[in-house]
């Protein structure tokens, strides 16, 4: 299990993220078939590509995401080729939305799926919607189509409304 962190911009979503991310291995998945001998009875000899988690901090007071997400990929093969994929690349290049940043893929300091779920299931992240907590995915996505299971990994507290401004009348009044 390999682990990255990488960037985009903030108005994307997690359902956004999950279609480029299917969107991706479905591409891949599709290379690495074409390019396997097809024999009779051979078995298959190429990996999948798939993730089978996914976080997209949000920054709960804007609702807009701070701008990077951790995935966690099933085979290190997949790592490199998200990585020539997208690593400097200008986010416009990947789906036309205007970003001046480039996405910069690096390694995750937390790897592999088992680290991360232990990581976020302690956690408790003070939203309104299971949308913005982290998820993984059984079996992993590989863009396929295939039903998977999502699992909500930490703990969801509604927010807890803001006092409003402290009032003080005004006693500068003559009477």
């Amino acid at each position: 299990m390999f682990s990255v962190k990488y960037s985009f911009p903030p108005l994307c979503s997690r359902q956004e993220l999950i279609n480029l991310l299917d969107g991706f291995c479905l591409v891949e998945n599709e290379k690495a078939r074409n390019e396997s001998p097809s024999r009779e009875g051979a078995h298959e000899e190429h990996f999948t590509s798939a993730y089978d988690f996914l976080y997209l901090p949000i920054d709960f007071r804007t609702k807009k995401s701070r701008g990077f997400a951790f995935v966690n990929f099933t085979d290190a093969s997949t790592v490199w080729k998200f990585f020539d994929a997208f690593h400097l690349k200008n986010w416009g290049s990947v789906d036309r939305k205007k970003w001046p940043k480039k996405i910069e893929v690096v390694c995750a300091k937390i790897q592999g799926k088992e680290a991360l779920v232990n990581h976020f299931s302690e956690s408790t992240f003070e939203c309104e919607s299971d949308e913005f907590l982290p998820v993984g995915f059984n079996p992993p996505r590989d863009g396929s189509g295939q039903a998977v299971k999502l699992s909500i990994i930490g703990n969801r507290r509604a927010p807890v409304p803001s006092p409003p401004p402290h009032w003080e009348p005004c006693n500068n009044h003559k009477a």
